[in-house]
């Protein structure tokens, strides 16, 4: 069968560099609306395996959602004529919503959609978190699995009722595992990979690097961009101390000198960026949600702190710049919790598993 990978839009994030391995591993299709960082690489990647649909977007837009299911299923029943069946594989919510709605009764196409964190959360209006989890609730019904990146994330969907739990699966995210690197540099680093969105929390991260640098004197890195980056580099104009690289192709160029990670972010399902930190042996500070909390054991492969909560966050930064070895022990034991269960290797195979149960 032949699969088709469908997001809204191609940012920067986990979520779209899943989808891109899946794409490249599968030799499946792509489609897409138009935008995002990553839209012209994957153009020109992929050539004619990329589809765009211009009505695809992640906003709310009744007429274009609407136009957006009928070209969708236009799409999926020309492809299909040449193949014996299909396997559209959706991510995010909003081409979640389309993806299980345009084939309706196209007994051809197969759907799974995986949840790689749910829009609900208490950073959202009573309506608006209303108004997702009827939308989850009505795609899926048209779903044939619904897969999670972590048994958290599948626990919220059980507790919110969202498909039944016989669609249920979990293919745990992977990494590539990659070369370790010991940096020439004596000051410490705590490095940030992720973007400048309400979500990763950047706004508090500036809050707890202004704490840790009145009391240590290190360096911290940000990987990334986004809507927030002017403000926070406005703030550190004059502190030579932070590097906001903006958007990199490769932050495994700064990565691989991380001494700390540290990532605030309010919600999550389970970020690519903290596995690929953890399998370099860099140990991690982030906040207690989700997926970080099921693969940081506190104390022991990282720290976990409260939402929002700086003085924990500068506590545990403090920590781990004034003790080596600790630093050291925890970042192998993350190492060998993310060699041992989150490899891309096995990741791969839980969605080749994943498409052979579904396959007509």
């Amino acid at each position: 069968m032949k699969t088709i990978q469908m997001m809204a839009k191609l940012e920067r994030g986990g979520a779209q560099k899943i989808l891109i391995s899946l794409a490249e591993n599968f030799d499946g299709l792509i489609i897409s609306g138009m935008g995002g960082e990553l839209f012209n690489a994957v153009r020109k990647n992929f050539g004619d395996r990329h589809i765009v649909i211009k009505e695809l977007k992640r906003e709310i837009s009744p007429i274009d959602d609407i136009l957006a299911i009928f070209r969708v299923r236009e799409v999926l029943k020309n492809i299909s004529k040449n193949h014996n069946g299909l396997i559209l594989h959706t991510h995010g919510s909003k081409a979640g919503v389309i993806g299980a709605l345009a084939p309706a009764g196209l007994k051809s196409v197969r759907v799974v959609h995986t949840a790689h964190g749910f829009a609900i959360h208490p950073y959202n209006s009573i309506i608006v978190n209303l108004v997702y989890l009827w939308l989850e609730r009505l795609a899926s019904m048209f779903r044939d699995l619904l897969i999670f990146p972590c048994e958290t994330t599948r626990m919220k969907a059980l507790m919110w009722k969202i498909g039944k739990e016989k669609q249920y699966r979990v293919v745990l995210n992977g990494v590539e595992i990659k070369k370790k690197s010991h940096s020439k540099s004596r000051k410490i680093i705590i490095g940030t990979v992720a973007n400048f969105k309400p979500q990763k929390n950047p706004l508090l991260w500036a809050d707890v690097v202004e704490e840790v640098l009145k009391r240590r004197d290190v360096k911290f890195v940000y990987c990334g961009g986004g809507p927030l980056f002017d403000y926070v580099r406005e703030r550190f104009r004059d502190e030579k101390r932070v590097i906001l690289t903006g958007w990199v192709d490769n932050p495994y160029t700064y990565m691989k000198d991380f001494s700390i990670f540290f990532l605030p972010s309010r919600w999550e399902g389970l970020p690519l960026a903290l596995l690929e930190a953890m399998s370099l042996g860099i140990p991690p500070v982030v906040s207690n949600i989700d997926g970080n909390a099921e693969v940081v054991q506190d104390g022991e492969t990282g720290f976990l702190c409260p939402l929002d909560d700086v003085e924990c966050y500068v506590e545990k930064l403090l920590y781990l710049i004034d003790h080596p070895l600790l630093r050291s022990k925890i970042g192998g034991n993350a190492e060998k919790v993310i060699t041992k269960r989150y490899t891309m290797e096995k990741m791969l195979n839980g969605y080749r598993d994943i498409y052979k149960e579904v396959a007509i």
